[in-house]
């Protein structure tokens, strides 16, 4: 039941990304995880990367790495994806009792969350840049299904430097210490809008960066648009955590463009899946 007063983020994109209607939502994510050619990983998962475009492009990809994780047992998903809209310097923790989608609403690990603010260092609430932005928002339908119990975290990252991801990460590292129950969700797509096998050729090379766990290269080379991701600040973060934390195990689960659903491959956008465990 939800209170009158709490302050609950509405859906920006449900009937345009993906379906308004809580029936067709529901089958069509069981229908992505049954075409999805991954067993479910005993090996608890820590952390993973699904794309954020609208369903019929992204969320075959997607559903790879949530059913990856579908074994795990998590209290909380910290969900972090890119703020394409709003321009800030830093990170924005979703302070929001709740976060609603056409199958419910998700509560929001508000004690956790506050944890995470540090505005000297660059985290704080920014509520507009939730206000339009929908690369949160498209993981939480498979968040709903598949950790039915869990609350989420939202966080979006604007334009901060380096270092900010950084202490960040560290702060991250910190407060979840060695907590198994929680699930990081790196959202973001890849390159954007070049001939397939320009946009394949470009994306594998941010895959071997990303599996390399290289940083500075990963940095460097979407700054100067050698690669692209658009989530690259979330993945940052995450693979600085990923150091922090002792993460070094990267599976690879799935990689598609856009022209694989519209068969249109003149100018595509393209996904990958992947688990940190």
């Amino acid at each position: 039941m939800v209170n009158a007063n709490q302050n609950i983020k509405s859906p920006n994109v449900a009937g345009q990304f993906y379906p308004a209607d809580p029936k067709e939502l529901s089958a069509e994510i069981d229908g992505y995880l049954k075409q999805a050619q991954v067993a479910p990983d005993p090996q608890p998962v820590r952390m993973l990367i699904a794309p954020h475009a609208g369903y019929m492009y992204s969320a075959p990809v997607a559903a790879y790495s949530f059913k990856s994780a579908s074994l795990g047992k998590y209290k909380t998903v910290i969900v972090i994806g890119p703020s394409h809209y709003l321009g800030f310097d830093g990170i924005s923790i979703g302070l929001f009792d709740g976060y609603q989608t056409p199958l419910g609403t998700i509560p929001v690990d508000l004690e956790l969350a506050k944890n995470l603010i540090d505005e000297k260092n660059g985290s704080s609430f920014v509520p507009e840049a939730f206000n339009r932005e929908h690369s949160v928002e498209v993981e939480l339908p498979f968040i709903q299904k598949i950790f039915p119990d869990a609350k989420i975290i939202p966080i979006l990252v604007g334009q901060p430097d380096l270092s900010v991801l950084d202490k960040f990460a560290h702060l991250l590292s910190d407060k979840l210490k060695t907590r198994t129950d929680i699930l990081l969700v790196l959202s973001t797509d890849m390159s954007h809008y070049h001939p397939a096998a320009e946009a394949n050729a470009m994306d594998h090379a941010t895959i071997e960066t990303v599996k390399k766990f290289d940083v500075k290269n990963l940095w460097t080379g979407c700054v100067t648009r050698k690669l692209e991701l658009c989530g690259f600040m979330p993945v940052t973060i995450g693979l600085l955590y990923a150091q922090y934390q002792g993460i070094h195990k990267i599976d690879f689960l799935k990689y598609a463009d856009s022209g694989d659903a519209t068969g249109d491959k003149t100018k595509v956008v393209g996904y990958m899946a992947a688990v940190f465990k």
